[in-house]
């Protein structure tokens, strides 16, 4: 986050009243990383970045490259979707543009949590989860939201080098280029537990959170 700091702060002081927007990121620069780009690995990197860069206001990021080279989002070959590409859809269908501000009572530098307004659901609120740990499960619970109804998308695979993903535990394919419908586990009041290095999406749907409304 040190250049998008930068960049803010040279935006604050030339053109103030300009958004800032991310071009071309990915991961390892020239194609990326073997191994890590195009597998699983990759998208605790991805999700991160794009819920770290809400928080620091920044609008809009683009991702190089949809296909092509190691961190493109579609296998150039086979033109099968790749982690990133599961994970950007789920970002773009369940998180909004209103970033929400999130205060945690257990720190723990292997947990990543940011929260936004539910993609056109008003009202509603979405928590994404990144457990890094290789271990322990997290549970996730946000204090005065309605836990009524609530959802959950959770992204694993059976290696951090696996170009395959699961969505609450099941594979993740598409049908000659049709995605499937991916469905959240409706979990009730329960609490959301994320597996050991797993990523996830908790939908709040009866929040009624004014700042989303």
């Amino acid at each position: 986050m040190k250049w998008a700091d930068e960049v803010i702060d040279y935006r604050d002081a030339y053109a103030p009243d300009l958004p800032v927007w991310l071009g071309e990121s990915g991961h390892p620069q020239f194609g990326g990383q073997p191994g890590a780009s195009d597998a699983f690995e990759g998208t605790f990197w991805w999700l991160d970045q794009l819920g770290a860069l809400a928080r620091r206001e920044i609008q809009v990021s683009v991702r190089q490259t949809l296909s092509g080279s190691n961190y493109g989002l579609i296998d150039d070959v086979t033109l099968e979707p790749r982690p990133d590409y599961w994970a950007s859809v789920l970002w773009r269908r369940l998180m909004g543009q209103r970033v929400l501000e999130v205060r945690r009572t257990a720190i723990d530098d292997l947990i990543r949590v940011y929260a936004h307004c539910s993609y056109q659901r008003p009202g509603a609120v979405t928590v994404l989860a990144i457990n890094l740990d290789e271990e322990s499960s997290v549970r996730i619970e946000v204090e005065s939201l309605s836990n009524a109804g609530k959802e959950l998308y959770v992204l694993t695979s059976d290696g951090l080098d696996s170009s395959d993903v699961m969505l609450n535990g099941t594979l993740l394919r598409d049908e000659d280029g049709t995605l499937p419908p991916l469905e959240p586990e409706r979990v009730g009041v329960r609490p959301a537990d994320l597996p050991p290095r797993s990523m996830g999406f908790i939908v709040y749907p009866n929040a009624d959170a004014p700042a989303c409304r």
